[in-house]
This record gives structure tokens, C-alpha cells and sequence, in this order.
């Protein structure tokens, strides 16, 4: 049974979740990476303000914390992200062969 107040079931939310992918640069703020990427209720699913939203990719996003954003001071990408990035790009290219 879908929760009405739970992403990605909330109207809301589906509404502004675009802007937030965008105001990211479509990039994960915790590791860089542009592959899998999610949005991230900072201070949980009630909450659908733009600055309580932030993008991560689909693995920072499993370990995000709970009560909270991730505090980073810069986005550069990760090893991990370089990984995904060209992990994503073989699997378009081997598709397109």
C-alpha cells in the first residue's frame, strides 16, 4: 500500500524534486558522482523544502544519516565517483554496440 506522505508518492515532493537534482548540478553533494542519483530528506519525509532536500547518489544515499544532511565543505569527486562515472559510461557504450 503507498503512503501518501512518503517520497516519491508525495505530490509535493515530485513537484520539487527536479529543481533540487538541478540546484546540484545533477551530482552527488557527498562524492560527486552523476550515477544513480536520489534526493535525500534531510529532515525527513514531511519536509519538502528545496533547503532541506539534498542529491546523492544511490550508495551515499543508503548510508545517509538519518537525522541530517552530510556536512562537506566541497563537492570534488571521489574515487568512487570516477568509478561509477566510468562503470556507467562502458555499460551506455556496450548498449550502443
Amino acid at each position: 500500500m503507498k503512503h501518501p506522505n512518503r517520497a516519491p508518492h508525495n505530490p509535493a515532493f515530485k513537484k520539487v524534486r527536479p529543481s533540487v537534482i538541478k540546484r546540484d548540478d545533477r551530482r552527488c553533494v557527498k562524492c560527486g558522482s552523476s550515477v544513480r542519483i536520489e534526493v535525500h530528506h534531510v529532515k525527513g519525509y514531511t519536509e519538502n523544502n528545496p533547503a532541506d532536500l539534498q542529491t546523492l547518489c544511490y550508495l551515499c544515499h543508503g548510508v545517509a544519516p538519518m537525522d541530517g544532511a552530510y556536512r562537506i565543505p566541497s563537492r570534488k569527486p571521489t574515487a568512487l565517483a570516477a568509478g561509477m562515472n566510468a562503470l556507467a559510461n562502458l555499460t551506455v557504450f556496450a548498449i550502443l554496440v
